[in-house]
């Protein structure tokens, strides 16, 4: 059984990633990668999977990589354009 906000280490694809939602109506689970993809399988697609738990990795700010620390990704022109 799949747990929510669990992490996960795909061992096939060597990759890591967190089950982000589970719908059981259309029963369909959403995973996020550590690199910030997105996967939705059907419970075939995750019974099929070849995995071990995970420890949340240290630095969560994987997809972020790019964003340096002292900016908020934005501008101040953008934070002030909607009131002018």
């Amino acid at each position: 059984m799949p747990l929510l906000r669990q992490w996960y280490r795909d061992l096939e694809r060597e990759q890591l990633f967190s089950l982000v939602a589970i719908d059981g109506e259309s029963g369909t689970i959403e995973l996020q990668y550590f690199d910030d993809e997105v996967e939705e399988l059907d419970v075939s697609g995750w019974d099929s999977l070849v995995l071990e738990m995970a420890k949340a990795p240290e630095d969560w700010t994987g997809p972020y990589d790019e964003i340096e620390e002292d900016d908020p990704g934005y501008t101040d022109d953008d934070k002030h354009s909607a009131l002018s």
